[in-house]
């Protein structure tokens, strides 16, 4: 955990640790490496973006009463979460919408996008999928979308689709290829690609 919330190494947070405890620890601590060396490290600002979305509100009337939704005329949670959050760009203690980012193949947390009533977008975290409908069924082809809204207006406001689809939030044109060929891979099934005019999510 502590490695977790500080984004450091194990060694270094053996040495947090010991301070607080005012005890010593047994692990030589690692060299340290040159700025060259890079090490893949977990984005620090994930601890946020799971301190975010754990409380957060979860519930169709709530998430959907927000200003942002009301526009988009979304009229479900789907998937997402409602928040204050603090952001360069979305300002500070903002009323967001919380989409929870995934990763496409294990589903597990890595980010959340945090949306303002004003529509403005800030990531915590990395950038991952949301799974939205029914993506159990193999008779149902899997769509991916650019953004959030469009695919919960889609995949549960459109009475077409309304129980009984599969719908992908890629997170960006240009991630929406990517995702899909991750999507083939993950589901072996029919995958369409739905672009958007304005790229507006």
């Amino acid at each position: 955990m502590v490695m977790l919330m500080n984004s450091c190494t194990f060694p270094e947070a053996l040495d947090r640790v010991g301070e607080y405890l005012r005890v010593g620890t047994a692990i030589a601590p690692e060299p340290r490496q040159r700025p060259q060396e890079a090490r893949k490290e977990i984005p620090s600002t994930f601890a946020y973006a799971v301190s975010i979305w754990g409380p957060a509100r979860r519930d169709d009337d709530y998430v959907a009463s927000h200003p942002y939704c009301q526009r988009k005329g979304i009229k479900h949670a789907a998937g997402a979460g409602r928040a204050r959050v603090s952001g360069k760009r979305i300002g500070q203690d903002a009323d967001c919408i919380v989409v929870p980012l995934r990763d496409l193949f294990t589903e597990e947390l890595v980010g959340v996008e945090c949306i303002n009533a004003e529509g403005k977008k800030q990531t915590f975290g990395s950038k991952g999928v949301v799974i939205l409908g029914n993506d159990l069924d193999p008779r149902i082809p899997t769509r991916i979308f650019e953004g959030w809204a469009t695919t919960a207006v889609t995949v549960f406001g459109d009475a077409f689709f309304k129980g009984n689809a599969c719908g992908i939030v890629a997170g960006g044109k240009a991630r929406l290829m990517k995702v899909a060929a991750d999507a083939v891979k993950k589901y072996d099934r029919e995958v369409l690609v739905w672009a958007e005019e304005d790229g507006d999510g």
